[in-house]
């Protein structure tokens, strides 16, 4: 066993509130803290909201990264009762009580603040449990973000404090590497601070990568990575941390590039020849007649374009290339269906907000009266909704629609799941109202045989079309085994085999075909069993 693991074997999850006096808190943090564990003396804690292996692996994280920091740094931090919070998955930034009131907190902190890093101001620190544990869904699923929070924590709260010329020594290698044109176009260019963390990432061989700069990464993302590009930043951690080439993270060491590929590059990004001929659009403003007869909110309703008769909206947050990608995949998917059932959804003027990236569910007019359901944070579990004949919208985000890397829905298109339902629940249902009974018939056939056991698609009925429809169009995720969301299946071609039944209802509605409608791509890791 690994020494540095002992000590958080032995930790007990207890109230939080049992041992006030162990941390700096009011009454509101003590009565909204629930669990706790320990890493050396580093206090780790969290609400109901996050499970018990999230602070198990947190804390076997943090004991690794203390045990190679120098000592001193680590009491530092310690001294100044320094709080690691461990978020649950659907938990934001904005519910935390040490962030009551935080100059400048916006909704959209919630979903883009997964990390933080403790300073002596605010001895907080947080990481949070989809990237603990690396689940799929997680924004940041290419990276370790806890070791990003807490170089960022070791640095201004430990480093800072017993060393006093670590500040000016990495603020000059910092000017020295842009000056010479490292970084361009990275997270690490940002500041002193970004550039630290980032190189404590490729230190412990946890940071992601990109061909080419995407705007928050490069090519370096491992140890011998950063010692080849950057040797100053590299021996200016090696003052500090040691290395050993192990880490006990979830986010295994991927290493694809070892310099700027502009082939590797055109790859991710090019799109398959669609075979439907999309017609241009024009992104216009919201008039008045529109939003009367639609009865649309102009305070935050400002774009629109048509795609068959569907109205796609958003407000100015959503650039216009965005509503550009929106109308072809809607034109598309509404080109193939029926006539009949297209003319069902036009009849009720159905439509699609797409939320930009720093949007969230609840500034949605017609989503707003989900800030009364206390029980989940939507802005956290929703970023796109389906449309019903009671309420024909379907919701999607800009950064699904444009697949930016750091989508947490990253490996499937949200926006072709979201608008099947409505065709499903808008559409279909009006000209053939026996569809639900269909749906219910197949899929209690399929659960008999043993099949979608553990996944989103046998969770009910809707759900079970509209995970079909995004096998249909190949862009859906998959995990080698069941996972509560996905499993093996995610192409038209699995889904044929696996579940002819509702691959033969599908096609009622939609041809066979291949075409890429979205940004996201067939990809096909794993094969059914």
């Amino acid at each position: 066993m690994r020494p540095y693991l002992l000590p958080i074997l032995l930790c007990l999850f207890i109230s939080a509130s049992a041992q006030r006096n162990r941390f700096r808190s009011d009454e509101t943090a003590e009565n909204y803290y629930k669990k706790q564990a320990y890493a050396g003396k580093i206090h780790i804690l969290a609400s109901d909201k996050a499970p018990d292996s999230c602070l198990v692996r947190a804390g076997e994280q943090l004991n690794y990264l203390a045990s190679h920091v120098y000592q001193e740094a680590i009491n530092a931090m310690t001294d100044q009762d320094l709080k690691v919070i461990a978020m649950g998955r659907y938990e934001g930034i904005t519910q935390l009580p040490e962030f009551k009131g935080y100059p400048g907190m916006e909704p959209w902190w919630d979903i883009h603040k997964r990390g933080w890093g403790g300073t002596n101001e605010l001895p907080v620190m947080l990481c949070a449990e989809e990237n603990v544990l690396a689940y799929q869904i997680d924004p940041n699923y290419a990276e370790d973000i806890l070791v990003n929070s807490f170089a960022r924590t070791v640095f201004s709260m430990g480093i800072k404090r017993t060393n006093p010329t670590a500040e000016n020594k990495l603020n000059a290698i910092y000017y020295r590497a842009i000056a010479a044109g490292k970084w361009k176009n990275t997270t690490a260019a940002n500041s002193p601070l970004d550039y630290w963390a980032e190189g404590v990432q490729d230190w412990f061989d946890v940071n992601a990568e990109s061909p080419l700069p995407n705007g928050e990464h490069n090519w370096v993302n491992t140890h011998e990575d950063l010692k080849r590009y950057d040797r100053d930043l590299y021996d200016f951690i090696a003052e500090f941390l040691t290395y050993d080439g192990w880490y006990p993270s979830r986010h295994p060491k991927v290493n694809l590039y070892k310099k700027d590929s502009k082939s590797a590059w055109a790859k991710m990004h090019k799109e398959k020849k669609l075979n439907i001929d999309v017609p241009a659009c024009k992104v216009e403003e919201v008039t008045e007649e529109l939003a009367n007869r639609l009865r649309l909110d102009r305070s935050f309703y400002k774009k629109h374009v048509d795609a068959n008769g569907i109205h796609i909206l958003s407000s100015d947050q959503v650039p216009d290339e965005c509503l550009v990608q929106a109308h072809k995949t809607i034109y598309c998917m509404t080109s193939m269906l029926p006539q009949a059932v297209l003319d069902a959804m036009t009849r009720v003027d159905t439509r699609v907000v797409v939320m930009g990236k720093k949007e969230v569910t609840i500034q949605v007019p017609e989503h707003s009266g989900m800030v009364r359901d206390r029980s989940l944070n939507w802005n956290l579990r929703a970023r796109g909704l389906g449309g019903t004949i009671h309420e024909p919208i379907t919701s999607c985000a800009e950064e699904n629609v444009m697949a930016y890397p750091w989508d947490k829905y990253h490996a499937e298109d949200i926006l072709i799941h979201e608008f099947s339902h409505s065709i499903h629940l808008i559409g279909i249902v009006q000209v053939d109202p026996t569809i639900n009974d269909q749906l219910k018939d197949l899929l209690a056939k399929a659960r008999a045989e043993g099949k979608w056991d553990n996944t989103y698609a046998g969770s009910e009925y809707a759900e079970y079309w509209a995970e079909g429809v995004q096998d249909w169009f190949n862009v859906n995720a998959e995990t080698p085994e069941s996972d509560t969301k996905h499993n093996p299946v995610n192409t038209r071609e699995e889904l044929k085999l696996y579940d002819p039944g509702l691959y033969a209802l599908i096609a009622k509605y939609f041809p066979e075909t291949n075409a890429q409608i979205g940004k996201h791509k067939k990809e096909n890791l794993y094969q059914i069993k």
